[in-house]
């Protein structure tokens, strides 16, 4: 028996018992964000450079993390279906975050998620607005979906009640010039429940700057060949966190400063933030060596005038109150660890005039 069978909280809604009108998100008014689209499948970045970076980064590319889908609408129901050429789940991990979608209104927040079906493997279910909307039906509102963090997408189609309407998003505010995040499996999104507790989500809600999220899980080692990739990406902002997939110390110190300086060469007057580790699962000198390193990289740029640098201490994102519940297993964050990594984070941004 299930356990939708005896709650029927826990039963998504059946787009069979609507009357919908379904549309393909490849097409207008629909505007896709974060992800490059081949019209087979969606990535992170291009398959050929991909493949040169190392063997990791060549298949999370294909997972849709940062991926978004913006559009209005006055219909009091949203569906979602989608084709998953595969179906990830991990002992530690939400599936819904890792392969769902979540959906959420630009002026009112939160309205709910397209849950997979764990039993079937597929996704295709729908969210019901009316216990969410602060304004009539017949108004149009607009929408931003979350893509998986940890999956394939091939393609994905929106449903609305037939009759109604269908219009552009609301726009970024820098739509040519995204922030760039380049870090470990915590910057891909492991371990949020949903897709929009990625902290970069947090964080996009919050100032409706648009991103690209190239985390990648045991993937990110300050590999040169991602460095050249993302100095030729237009940027308003890049944020910099590979520190957990470094092998070890020695590594970090080989690459770290010598990435930052390919970014550099290309992209001088860019605001860059860097973050040392925010998880407790490493020995203390192995941790403070880290740390120390990336601060070395901070104070090199500082010394050589550079003003439009910053750092924030990972050991200082999570304070005292709660910090056990931060975190699923010392590593990745929780969803109220994700929220203070996207609170700190936010702090620099201030600092740095990001907004």
């Amino acid at each position: 028996m299930k356990l939708e069978d005896i709650d029927k909280n826990f039963k998504a809604v059946q787009v069979a018992e609507l009357d919908l009108e379904w549309y393909d998100i490849r097409k207008a008014p629909f505007e896709i964000y974060g992800l490059v689209d081949t019209g087979e499948s969606f990535l992170r970045m291009p398959a050929d450079v991909a493949k040169n970076v190392n063997t990791g980064v060549d298949k999370l590319s294909k997972h849709t993390a940062g991926g978004r889908v913006r559009f209005s609408t006055d219909s009091d129901i949203v569906a979602v279906t989608a084709v998953l050429p595969t179906f990830t789940i991990m002992p530690h991990m939400a599936v819904l975050g890792s392969t769902g979608f979540d959906a959420y209104l630009d002026d009112g927040g939160f309205c709910g998620s397209f849950f997979p079906d764990v039993y079937n493997k597929k996704l295709c279910n729908a969210i019901n607005l009316n216990k969410k909307m602060k304004s009539p039906a017949e108004e149009m509102r607009s929408f931003t979906i979350n893509f998986p963090l940890y999956n394939e997408v091939s393609s994905v189609f929106v449903g609305i009640k037939k009759g109604s309407r269908l219009e552009k998003g609301t726009p970024y505010k820098n739509v040519d010039k995204p922030i760039v995040y380049y870090g470990s499996s915590i910057t891909q999104g492991a371990c949020a429940t949903r897709p929009g507790m990625a902290y970069q989500n947090i964080i996009c809600r919050k100032n409706n700057i648009h991103y690209i999220n190239l985390g990648f899980s045991g993937s990110a080692r300050g590999d040169i060949a991602m460095a050249e990739y993302i100095a030729q990406i237009p940027m308003t902002a890049f944020v910099y966190d590979y520190d957990r997939n470094a092998p070890n110390a020695q590594h970090l110190a080989d690459t770290h400063k010598q990435f930052l300086d390919v970014i550099r060469n290309a992209q001088p007057d860019i605001p860059v933030i860097m973050l040392s580790l925010p998880c407790t699962d490493l020995e203390v000198a192995e941790y403070m060596a880290r740390r120390d390193i990336i601060l070395d990289t901070y104070n090199s740029f500082k010394a050589q005038g550079d003003n439009n640098i910053y750092f924030i201490d990972g050991s200082k994102l999570f304070d005292d109150e709660f910090l056990d519940d931060c975190f699923v297993d010392l590593c990745h964050p929780t969803d109220m660890g994700f929220a203070k990594m996207a609170k700190g984070i936010l702090n620099a941004f201030d600092e740095a005039e990001i907004r």
